[in-house]
Parts: C-alpha cells; structure tokens; sequence
C-alpha cells in the first residue's frame, strides 16, 4: 500500500499525477480559482463591473452602521482601531470589492480551510484599491476560524 492509496482516487485516474482538473476534487477546483485570481490581480486583468446604485451604496452604509452597533463592547484599543479603520473604506469600494469576489469565487464551496484563503483573497482587492482591510481572524485574534 503506497501513500498515494491513501487518498480518494481521481475519476481519471490515480490520485497523484494526472491531467486537468477533476470536477469532483474541490481541492484541485478551488486552488485553480485562487491561482486564477492573483495572475488576474498580478496582471490588472479584473472584471469590470457596473458601477453601483445609490441604493446600493445606502444598503452599504447600513450595514455597515448596524455591524458597528452590534460590535459591543471592544476588547482593547487595537482592536476599535482596526475597526476603524474598516469602517472608513467608502462604501463604493466595499460593493465593487464584493462584485470582484463574487465574480471568481461565487461557485466556491464552503470547505474547511479556505477562510484564510478567502479572507486573503479579500485583502488583495482591498490593497489593490489603496486601502488596508483587516479580516476577522485579525480583529479577534484569539479565535480560532476553521
């Protein structure tokens, strides 16, 4: 019995090497959709969007507003900062930041393991527009995700 046994066998054949992409291995699916997005990102080849509507950008800004209200209490002064600055991103980035994700990652599925890499995702786009973003793992850092 190899290591290669071990895992699931691809439709196509073994489960080491093999050609092209399984539809049924979501590992080898989502790692060609983040590979995907950062050449695009790499290269400033992103979609372009439609601009967004007013009541978008208000729809925004009540979210964001409630978020904020629902926070509670803060734990501590780095953590209000962060916020912070999260909540000064306009929110016509926000929306064109969420249209973007949507664009790669709509077909995602929810595996364990991918919110860093999602929320990394995120980051980029963000950075890419000029501002800092801080994930959830970043404003409360002693929480394990996934």
């Amino acid at each position: 019995m190899g290591l290669s046994d071990l895992f699931r066998p691809r439709k196509n054949g073994r489960a080491g090497k093999t050609k092209g992409k399984d539809p049924s291995d979501p590992y080898s699916y989502d790692s060609a959709l983040f590979k995907k997005f950062y050449r695009d990102l790499k290269w400033r080849r992103l979609p372009k969007v439609p601009a967004p509507t007013q009541g978008e950008i208000a729809e925004q800004i009540r979210k964001k507003a409630s978020r904020t209200k629902q926070a509670g209490p803060l734990a501590g002064a780095v953590r209000e900062d962060l916020l912070r600055e999260n909540d000064a991103i306009p929110a016509e980035v926000d929306l064109w930041v969420e249209k973007v994700y949507d664009h790669y990652f709509r077909d995602l599925r929810p595996m364990l393991g991918l919110v860093h890499r999602c929320n990394g995702a995120r980051k980029a786009l963000y950075n890419y527009k000029g501002y800092p973003w801080h994930s959830i793992s970043e404003l409360y850092p002693t929480v394990h995700f996934d």
